[in-house]
Formats: structure tokens, C-alpha cells, sequence
């Protein structure tokens, strides 16, 4: 049965003279501001915080926005932004400090201790920031870096413990080229896993904060039989320049995107089986470890270049940047096998299709344009999408059977695709959302009297911020 996802959506990075969502702007206004940026590459959310970091690449800085406690968007401006003084200012650095930031292109959040992890790639480094509430601000120092000595050095040496992430060569920058610095965190066992793009491997980090020194150097490295070798391959243990990453913790596999091979490799990184040099289980996009074909079909991608999980319905999600769209899978272990077919594609309307080109702009809220990385909210069912060259992030809301709501006696709950303080009509921003307009179904429910103010309660109703179409199988019959 083939599942095709078509949400209503939100988004951050666009908002008309009349306070409403613009999803026909494309550009940031020439200016950088707390609600504007150039290109964001990638995107983190803190679900215990409530916090959406964003890597502002050409601004130089990360933007930290605060969510509600469903982690909805709460404000169109961001709160602080690291590797700037303030949110008005994207000055390019000359040097190398705590402090300084030049073309971010990937970040990561461990919430067990609330800590931040910034690709800081034209400087080859990973800083870690301490992002405990109350703590917080504008221009801060990192605590820790990865990948060189100190803050103030920049050393591309193959050895355990640097970095070279390639982007003075292109990778990342170019809007045709997708990023070789990621990372994803394993919070179970407290270790970080880096794209070292530019040495054509992963490298894997004990940052549990009892272990964790500016300088470490890295436990295991995938892609590379050892610390010293930096060889490009084509098989189920090498690559050239190695792209996103993400992280299942239940089943302790890593997804690792190969983008200019057009997969995505799956390993089984459980601590007893991490070896250095490890070949991968499971390939997606290809029907074999030798093969890289790009194509537009429900189980091909073309240079894919953001990658996230769902932990709760075990579902991955492919950035199929050169199809414009994400693919989503099924990754239960039980089910998933290599050269495998999506169940669900957002951004386009089928699995064979791209629109794209004269008459037919991507700036808009059904469709994607330069998609880059991605988070996935699993409590909440939301998928956070960056654009890079539509400089925004789209939010996609799935549906869900069940949602917690606090109302007050005798209120009614209504449904919408807008965040709390964000309205639909033509005042300013901050007031109760209105009816919902054109199809944006209502779901509304009445609190029964018995309801205290305040408390919260479960309701059942169908979501009209996301619709799933269960269409009929356009499977192409064999040929004779």
C-alpha cells in the first residue's frame, strides 16, 4: 500500500508585513536579524528545554529559538545566537577563538546534559557549548573543542584526534554539493559520531563528561581501516566523503549518508561490535554495495544530504536533496533489508515526479527546495525540515490518534497548523489564533466541567495539520 504524506505545515525564517506565514518568500531580506538568516544547513531541538538550535551558515552564528511545551514554534524570533555579540551581527571572524564561529554547517544536542555540538567547519573543529537554561547568551564561550588542540589552532593532520571537513574545497558550501560534517549523538553511552568528510570517515568520540578534554582523541573510526589512512572506496566499508548521520539507540545502528554514492550505509554499532575499518549490514538507494545510480523511484535517491529517526514508529527519513523531497522508511529491524522501498514521501506528490522548473516555483508549503538536514520530534510526530536556498525551516506536523491539551473549564479546543501567539488574520502577531481559513479542518472538542483549569487531559481527534492519503498501489505491473 503505498502511504503518500501531504501535511499542512509551518515554518520559521518568512513572515509577511501582516504578521502571517509567507511561503512564497525565498530570500532573507539582504539582512540578518533574530528572525532572519542566510542559508540554515541543519537544525537540533531540545525536547526537554524546549529549544530549536539553527546553523545559520553564511551568518556564522547557530540561532537559538525558544518552543512551547508541545514544542511548537513560540516566537519567530530567536532568543540568542552563538558565534556572534548579538543577533544583528554576522561578522566573519579572521581568527580562531572560543567564541568564534565561520561557516557552521551541522549541529547536535545531547539533552541527558544539555550540551551543544557545533560543526565549525571552515575552521575544521567541533565546539561543545554548555546550553543549561540560565546559562545561556549571545556570543558565549564554547567549554570543550574536538578536532584541534586548542581554540586558537587549526591543524588538518590525519590522526585520531582532527578534522578536515573539506568545505574550502566546496562540500557543503556549493548549493549543488551536500555537506561532509555531521554528526549524531548516542546518549545511551554517551558517545558523539562525527563526519570527518575530508578524511573519507566517521569518527567516533567518548564525550561523557567525566571523559571529555579539548583535543581527545577518537575511540574508533568507520570508513578507514585506522587513524592514518584516508582512502577513498566504493564498497560496504568505504566511501568518498561521507555525509549525514543519525543515530538509533534502541537497536544501536548507525545511518550514514554517501551522498556523491547516492545511499545511505546501515551499520550495528553496539559497543562489542564497533571495530575500526567495520563494513556496513544494510544499504539504502542501492540494490548493492557496489552500485551508486542515481534515480527518482520510491527506492532511489540523488545525493541525499540530511538524514533523521523516529524512534517511536522506528521510521527513517531521508533528505533526497537532488529529488527535492524526504523519503521516509520503514527501519524496523525486523522489516528493514537493503534496497529497500519508502512507505511515505513528503515534498512531492508520488514517488516519480519532481516539479520543478519555469512556471513552477518550490516556494511554497507543499514542496521543498534545496532541502538539507533534518529533526524529528517523536514525542510530538514533527518532522523539522531546513531549506537551504528557501531560507527556512519547514515544520510538518504527522497525524496522530492522541494529544495532550490543557484547557480551562467549559473551553473549546480547536486545531490549527499555527503556533501559540501567531494569528491567522491580518493583526499582529500575539493574539488567539482565529478560525481556521480555506481547508483547514476544525477539531473541536468540549473540556467537560469536571476539568480544572489547567489540567492536563488526553483527547482523541483526527489532526488537520497533517493527513496521510492511503491511495491505491501504483506499483507498475512486470514486463512480459
Amino acid at each position: 500500500m503505498e502511504i503518500v504524506l501531504t501535511p499542512l505545515v509551518d515554518q520559521l525564517g518568512h513572515i509577511n508585513p501582516h504578521y502571517e506565514d509567507d511561503f512564497l518568500s525565498r530570500s532573507a531580506n539582504d539582512r540578518v536579524s533574530p528572525r532572519y538568516w542566510t542559508q540554515g544547513r541543519d537544525v537540533a531541538i531540545d525536547t526537554v528545554d524546549h529549544r530549536l538550535f539553527l546553523s545559520d551558515n553564511y551568518g556564522h552564528r547557530i540561532l537559538i529559538f525558544e518552543l512551547d511545551r508541545l514544542n511548537r514554534i513560540q516566537d519567530r524570533d530567536a532568543k540568542w545566537a552563538l558565534g556572534q555579540k548579538d543577533l544583528w551581527t554576522s561578522e566573519v571572524h579572521s581568527g580562531r577563538t572560543a567564541s568564534s564561529i565561520k561557516l557552521p554547517l551541522a549541529v547536535e544536542y545531547d539533552d541527558s546534559h544539555k550540551r551543544l555540538f557545533v560543526a565549525d567547519t571552515w575552521n575544521d573543529r567541533v565546539l561543545v557549548f554548555d546550553m543549561t537554561p540560565g546559562q545561556v547568551s549571545s556570543g558565549m564561550d564554547a567549554s570543550y573543542v574536538l578536532g584541534q588542540a586548542d581554540f586558537t589552532t587549526r591543524d588538518t593532520t590525519v590522526a585520531a584526534n582532527r578534522f578536515y571537513f573539506a568545505s574550502r574545497e566546496g562540500p557543503g558550501i556549493y548549493p549543488s554539493q551536500s555537506r561532509a560534517a555531521e554528526m549524531a549523538m548516542d546518549r545511551v553511552h554517551q558517545r558523539l559520531f562525527v563526519t570527518d568528510g575530508g578524511h573519507n570517515r566517521v569518527l567516533v568520540f567518548d564525550v561523557h563528561p567525566d571523559r571529555l578534554r579539548s583535543g581527545a582523541d577518537a575511540i574508533a573510526v568507520i570508513g578507514q581501516d585506522d587513524f592514518d589512512s584516508t582512502e577513498e572506496g566504493f564498497s560496504a566499508s568505504r566511501w568518498k566523503l561521507p555525509g549525514n548521520l543519525a543515530y538509533d539507540e534502541e537497536h544501536e545502528r548507525l545511518f550514514v549518508e554517501a551522498p556523491w554514492e547516492n545511499r545511505v550505509l546501515v551499520f550495528d554499532v553496539a559497543p562489542d561490535e564497533l571495530t575500526n575499518g567495520m563494513s556496513a549490514r544494510i544499504v539504502i538507494g542501492q540494490p548493492e554495495f557496489t552500485s551508486r545510480a542515481p534515480g527518482l523511484a520510491r527506492n532511489k535517491i540523488r545525493q541525499p544530504d540530511g538524514i533523521s529517526y523516529d524512534p517511536v514508529n522506528e521510521r527513517l527519513h531521508v533528505t533526497d536533496k537532488g529529488n527535492e523531497r524526504v523519503l521516509v522508511f520503514d527501519a524496523r529491524p525486523s522489516v528493514l533489508e537493503s534496497y529497500p522501498e519508502a512507505i511515505g514521501v513528503v515534498g512531492e506528490i508520488d514517488f516519480d515526479d519532481v516539479r520543478m522548473g519555469p512556471g513552477d516555483p518550490r516556494n511554497h508549503q507543499d514542496r521543498l527546495f534545496d532541502p538539507r538536514g533534518s529533526a524529528f520530534d517523536a514525542e510530538q510526530q514533527r518532522l523539522f525540515q531546513t531549506e537551504g536556498l528557501n531560507t527556512r525551516i519547514t515544520v510538518f506536523t504527522y497525524p496522530r490518534e492522541d494529544y495532550d491539551v490543557t484547557l480551562p473549564p467549559r473551553s473549546t479546543l480547536q486545531y490549527d497548523s499555527l503556533d501559540a501567539g501567531q494569528s491567522r488574520d491580518r493583526h499582529r502577531a500575539g493574539r488567539a489564533p482565529t478560525r481556521p481559513r480555506g481547508r483547514n479542518t476544525r477539531a473541536q472538542r468540549r473540556s467537560p466541567k469536571r476539568h480544572r483549569y489547567g489540567r492536563t487531559f488526553r483527547r482523541r481527534a483526527r489532526s488537520p495539520v497533517a493527513d496521510i492519503e492511503r491511495a491505491r498501489s501504483r506499483r507498475r505491473a512486470p514486463p512480459d
